[in-house]
C-alpha cells in the first residue's frame, strides 16, 4: 500500500488488506485480527476515484492492475484508489493493491495479513496516523519514503496497534530528512516464537550507501534511544507473549 500525501485529511476505518488467497492460507492470522468475511467481490483493472464519503460494507475489492506492478523486485506500484481530499472511506477490504492519496492520512482500525512488501508507505509530506490497526505476516509495516525524487520531513503516529511477526521492522523513517515519529500502546505478539518473531520495531535510514544501515535500529522490548527518529520510551511498545 503506497500513501502519497501533500495535504488536507483522509480518514480511512476498517480498511483491510490481503492477499487474493491469504483467508485460505492464513486463517489463524485472520482470527487473530478479527477479520470480517467480505460481502461481495469485484475484481478491477482501472484505478478507482473516490469523491464522496464511502461506506463499502465491507466489500472486497480485488486490483490487477499493469502487469508487474506488485512484483516485490520492481520499484513500480500502481495505485488502486485516489481518495478526494477531506472525505472518509470505511469498511472497505483490498485486495493485493496499493492505495493512493493526495492529502494527509488517519487509518483508524483494519489490518494487513500476509503482505510480501510495505503496508504503507508516505511519499509526500504531511502526517501519517495508524490507530487501532492489526497486522500479521507483514513484511514491512511503513516506511519514510527514502529514494523519492523530492523528499520532506514526515511525521508518523502508530498508537493502540497490535503487531504479529514474522516481520522485519514495523517502521522506518529517515534520519537526514528529521522524519518525526511518535508511538503509543503498541502491542507485540508471537515473538516468543522465533516463527512469529518481528526483527525491529523502528529503524532509521542512513541512505543507500550507508556503511551500517542498521546502526540505528531497535528491537522490541527496548526503548528507541535515538536523537532523532527512533526516539521513544520502552513502555510504548510492550512484547504481550
Amino acid at each position: 500500500m503506497h500513501l502519497l500525501l501533500i495535504s488536507s485529511l483522509i480518514i480511512i476505518n476498517n480498511l483491510i488488506i490481503f492477499p487474493k488467497i491469504s483467508l485460505a492460507l492464513n486463517k489463524e492470522g485472520a482470527k487473530f485480527c478479527n477479520f470480517p468475511t467480505p460481502t461481495s467481490t469485484e475484481v478491477r483493472t482501472k484505478i478507482i476515484f473516490v469523491t464522496n464519503n464511502t461506506d463499502f460494507g465491507y466489500k472486497r475489492i480485488i486490483f490487477n492492475g499493469e502487469r508487474g506492478t506488485c512484483n516485490p523486485k520492481v520499484e513500480r506500484w500502481e495505485q488502486a484508489m485516489i481518495i478526494g481530499d477531506g472525505l472518509t472511506v470505511s469498511n472497505l477490504i483490498m485486495g493485493e493493491s496499493p492505495i493512493g492519496t493526495a492529502s494527509d492520512i488517519i487509518v483508524e482500525g483494519g489490518g494487513a495479513l500476509d503482505g510480501f512488501q510495505k503496508i504503507f508507505v508516505q511519499s509526500g509530506p504531511g502526517k501519517t496516523i495508524i490507530k487501532n490497526f492489526c497486522s500479521v505476516n507483514n513484511a514491512i509495516g511503513i516506511v519514510s519514503c527514502g529514494n523519492c525524487s523530492t523528499q520532506y520531513t514526515r511525521d508518523i503516529t502508530i498508537e493502540n496497534s497490535k503487531f504479529k511477526g514474522p516481520m522485519v521492522e514495523i517502521i522506518s523513517g529517515n534520519r537526514q530528512y528529521n522524519d518525526k515519529l511518535t508511538l503509543r500502546n503498541i502491542q507485540i505478539y508471537g515473538n516468543n516464537n522465533p516463527a512469529t518473531k518481528i526483527k525491529k520495531v523502528c529503524t532509521e535510514n542512513l541512505g543507500s550507501n550507508a556503511a551500517d544501515p542498521w546502526k540505528y535500529s531497535y528491537e522490541p522490548g527496548k526503548a528507541g534511544t535515538s536523537d532523532k527518529f527512533c526516539k521513544y520510551p520502552a513502555s510504548a511498545v510492550k512484547i504481550i507473549n
